[in-house]
């Protein structure tokens, strides 16, 4: 039983990361999307940057994992 919460707290940390650096990593794109002169490559920088699924995604997951 001990065993199990502590995977469980590990796979909430490891959850809990995964989105730190999701957010991390938007917040270090969004200036370079901004100072792009061509559409193609905001596209391109755009297609990096974490989508909103994903994010819910990350939140579903670790609301399942709480439970």
């Amino acid at each position: 039983e001990q065993l199990d919460v502590q995977i469980q707290l590990h796979q909430e940390l490891i959850l809990q990361l995964s989105l730190d650096i999701d957010a991390e990593l938007r917040k270090a794109n969004l200036p370079l999307i901004q100072e792009e002169d061509s559409e193609q490559e905001e596209a391109t920088a755009a297609s990096r940057l974490p989508s909103k699924t994903d994010e819910s995604f990350y939140n579903k997951e670790l609301e399942r994992l709480q439970d």
